[in-house]
Formats: structure tokens, C-alpha cells, sequence
């Protein structure tokens, strides 16, 4: 009893790449996992592009933080204090407001609106001939007494601060449409 061996001619299948279904195990999975990771990358990527954009739009048309510099709006808003400004909505009396002026931001309360006659003099504020009780910081008298009737679309804005002139005692009347917002929340970062 011989036994015989058989030969068996494997040069067909030689040049060929093993199908998927002979990989190995362990090849498959590691493909799979990193087809999953890149999935996971983009889907994260869209999120994050769709959360700036979104905020965005949020800073743009809704609400927004501001920088305060100086202290124009003294004790109110204090140099290195952070504004939310709500950009929507109207305005009335009393209103603390943010606009800006040949690149500078500029926070204003509102004093008067459309129609209103406001006087400055060393009686005091007056508006429509009602003397204006206020709690400013630090009052001054104005070189000349100023009478304004405020127009349509546009209102009169003061600093608390008073020694500072930068509001509508130097440049007039604001209009509506300048107006950025109104401060509706501050964060106050030096605890001061």
C-alpha cells in the first residue's frame, strides 16, 4: 500500500487579490470603525458650522455683547464691563443704548423721544417744561443752554457721566435707525 500524493495547480488563483470575503476578520472591522470616525469627523463639523452660523445670525439681527471702554455711562457701565444689547424691539425713555460713531461705540441713556423739547440749562433738565429729576454721577452746567425739539425718528440721548459731552448736547439728536440696541444685561468682570 503506496499512498500518492496529489499535485494540486494553484497558478490560476496566484495574481489574483484575495476577494472581501477571504480578508481577515479583523481587517473588515478596522475599515468599518474608520468608515464610522469620518462619518462621526463631518457630522461634527456640520454641527459646529451650523452652531456659528447660527450664532451668527444670533449676534447679527437678535442679541449681542458689547465692550464697554471708558465710563461715559459712569456708575451705570464702568470701563472693562461687558454689555448684552438686545438689537430687537423698540426704545422708550430711560432706554440705556448702544450706537456707534466714526468707529467708536458709543452706550447714551434716552432722554427724550420724537417730539419732545428738551432744555439744558443751569436750572437743570427739563423736558416739555418738566424739570427731569436724575441720578447723574457727576453734573455740569453747559457753556450754552441748549433748547432742541427732538424730530421724528430720532431721540436725545445723555451720558450719566456729565462731564462727558460726547451725546446729544455735542452732536444733536440721534436717529432711530443708528440705535444697535439696548443694554438688557451686564457682566461686571472686575467685581468693582
Amino acid at each position: 500500500m503506496s499512498e500518492e500524493l496529489e499535485f494540486v495547480d494553484i497558478s490560476d488563483e496566484g495574481g489574483q487579490p484575495p476577494s472581501r470575503a477571504d480578508e481577515k476578520p479583523h481587517k473588515r472591522g478596522e475599515r468599518r470603525k474608520r468608515r464610522r470616525q469620518i462619518n462621526s469627523l463631518f457630522r461634527a463639523l456640520i454641527k459646529l458650522v451650523a452652531v456659528a452660523i447660527s450664532l451668527f445670525l444670533l449676534c447679527q439681527f437678535v442679541v449681542c455683547p458689547y465692550a464697554v471702554h471708558g465710563n461715559r455711562m459712569f456708575p451705570k457701565l464702568r470701563d472693562g464691563d461687558c454689555a448684552v444689547v438686545l438689537k430687537i424691539g423698540g426704545y422708550q425713555k430711560g432706554d440705556v443704548v448702544t450706537y456707534e460713531r466714526n468707529g467708536t461705540r458709543y452706550f447714551s441713556r434716552i432722554v427724550a423721544m420724537p417730539g419732545d423739547t428738551v432744555s439744558i440749562s443751569s436750572q437743570g433738565l427739563r423736558i416739555n417744561d418738566l424739570i427731569q429729576s436724575e441720578e447723574i454721577f457727576y453734573s455740569t452746567v453747559p457753556e450754552e443752554p441748549i433748547e432742541e425739539t427732538v424730530e421724528e425718528g430720532e431721540v436725545f440721548l445723555l451720558n450719566d457721566y456729565r462731564s462727558d459731552s460726547t451725546d446729544s448736547r455735542k452732536i444733536g439728536s440721534v436717529r432711530v435707525s443708528e440705535l444697535d440696541g439696548k443694554v438688557v444685561f451686564l457682566f461686571r468682570w472686575r467685581g468693582i
